[in-house]
């Protein structure tokens, strides 16, 4: 009888604390539906993004005049809290996007979904700034998110402006604040502002020109030297994302960094076209240098482009087209004046 008395006492006791944190790690799956005593469980819905990561606006549509787009199913984004309105981060939590909503879920190092069945985030009744950053791939131990060249990241944005010489503004793409009340509303669901994406965008466009009837590319691919180094100036950390108001800075004389670009988005006997993301890079004094390997008629040929006197900057797309030409056994590339003037915001 006694140890039968331990027993329920010891259970009573364990359940007891179960009720009253708000500690994810406290609930197994049979109790997603009961919320801790003095908490809230907070769902998420999505109000878009100012672009996926390799995607075009028209110079004739800016991003003043541009809607959100829907975020891709399957994509994954880490939400971070914080409280008071303070940049201390509370908790991070992953979810993936189905529809407009998020949902829990757990992930690998690469950001894919290993399990879509995680608890929900409860949190204890106060207030919150709730923002979110993605992919969700591997966090440092301080909660930091390494990127680099050939990566993407799309946040909540708390800055009013991308740059000081652009007019777009980042205005509605802040963190979300929001009291929580237990005893108002236990379940309460926060929509997230827009996110936009953090990086720069560089796209080439070659298509077959005189006497060229097919094109095609070397395993080589697109070589492009002289991006920005993917650590900080002090050249001792790497250059993480900090999970906040954060933003990635082109560095001078921070740049010797190449990307290989291998498939192409598309390709065809008329049309070769490669896209990458890259680090916000200042090549205004020493240039970008693009090494392309293709096939011309079947021979292999290979053109370069420099590109000089230019800042990629955070949010843009950099569109580049050029046609390829063949005349007395030569093969010469030539870009179109379109490509090298504008500067189209990235979504």
């Amino acid at each position: 009888m006694i140890r039968t008395l331990n027993f329920l006492y010891t259970f009573l006791f364990f359940t007891s604390i179960i009720l009253v944190s708000c500690d994810d790690s406290l609930h197994e799956q049979g109790a997603l539906e009961e919320i801790p005593e003095g908490c809230v469980r907070v769902n998420f819905t999505l109000s878009g993004s100012y672009g996926g990561p390799l995607s075009d606006l028209s110079r004739s549509n800016p991003l003043d005049n541009y809607s959100p787009v829907k975020i891709p199913d399957g994509t994954t984004l880490w939400i971070a809290v914080y409280k008071n309105n303070s940049n201390e981060l509370q908790k991070v939590k992953s979810f993936v996007v189905k529809g407009n909503t998020l949902y829990p879920c757990k992930v690998d190092a690469d950001g894919n979904v290993t399990d879509e069945n995680d608890v929900p985030l409860y949190l204890e009744s106060g207030t919150y700034t709730f923002r979110a950053i993605g992919p969700a791939r591997e966090l440092t131990d301080d909660k930091h998110l390494y990127i680099e060249n050939g990566q993407y990241v799309i946040a909540n944005d708390e800055r009013d402006r991308f740059n000081t010489d652009l007019a777009e503004t980042t205005k509605g793409t802040a963190g979300v604040t929001k009291k929580l009340d237990n005893g108002v509303n236990p379940v309460v669901e926060v929509q997230l502002n827009p996110l936009i994406n953090q990086t720069a965008k560089l796209k080439f466009t070659i298509r077959a020109g005189i006497n060229v009837y097919k094109l095609g590319v070397q395993t080589t691919g697109v070589e492009i030297d002289g991006l920005q180094n993917n650590y900080s100036i002090d050249k001792n950390s790497p250059w993480n994302w900090t999970l906040g108001t954060d933003t990635l800075i082109a560095y001078r004389g921070n740049k010797n960094t190449k990307l290989t670009l291998t498939e192409p988005v598309e390709i065809t006997n008329e049309k070769v076209v490669y896209e990458t993301s890259i680090l916000p890079t200042d090549a205004y004094s020493t240039p970008l240098i693009i090494l392309f390997s293709m096939r011309v008629n079947g021979v292999p040929s290979q053109f370069q482009m420099m590109l000089s006197r230019k800042f990629f900057l955070t949010g843009y797309s950099y569109h580049y087209m050029g046609t390829i030409n063949l005349k007395d056994g030569i093969a010469a590339m030539e870009w179109m004046n379109v490509g090298w003037e504008t500067n189209v915001p990235i979504m």
